[in-house]
């Protein structure tokens, strides 16, 4: 099935399959699945401070 959102999991597993307890059991999955935290990782960096710009004297 690969790594996707939570969102697009649930959908994709409950078009499919039932069980009881099974989103419970899926959002473990996805928390410990090391695919799924990179791929979050990745999505979640932090950028740096904005630099203010200094604004032009004259027109171009």
């Amino acid at each position: 099935m690969g790594c996707v959102s939570e969102k697009r999991t649930k959908e994709r597993v409950s078009s499919t399959a039932w069980w009881p307890k099974w989103q419970k059991e899926l959002i473990e999955d996805i928390k410990t699945c090391n695919r799924c935290k990179k791929e979050i990782r990745k999505h979640d960096k932090k950028y740096g401070l904005l630099q203010p710009i200094e604004e032009p004297k004259h027109l171009w």
